[in-house]
């Protein structure tokens, strides 16, 4: 059996143990660091997507409502068109009319 010698000095890894917590402190506070840059890196996308999506938003309604006044403007020369159009040709109108409601009639039967 071999005799086990336990008088050797143990400094060497005392003093590793002791340098790994010293690396394991400075590990966790870069950590800490990546993860408050990473926070305020989102904070700010998150701040330029809202800006990006009002703007787009802004763009969006006034193409809506120019084409919303596109269509207005053309249904109203439109009516127009038509009461020019009833005025002049009055029993024509009445014609159109009368076939059109029997078309309607037709079509909604079945």
């Amino acid at each position: 059996m071999q005799n086990i010698q336990t008088d050797k000095s143990y400094k060497p890894v005392d003093g590793a143990i002791a340098n790994l917590g010293d690396t394991l402190a400075s590990d966790v506070d870069n950590v800490r660091g990546d993860v408050k840059s990473l926070k305020e890196n989102v904070l700010a996308l998150g701040e330029t997507l809202k800006a990006e999506a009002c703007e787009k938003t802004a763009e969006l309604k006034d193409l809506a409502s120019e084409k919303l006044h596109g269509v207005m403007k053309a249904g109203d020369e439109s009516l127009k068109f038509l009461d020019d159009e009833v005025k002049a040709n009055p029993r024509s109108a009445i014609a159109v009319a009368f076939a059109a409601g029997i078309l309607a009639n037709f079509l909604l039967r079945r």
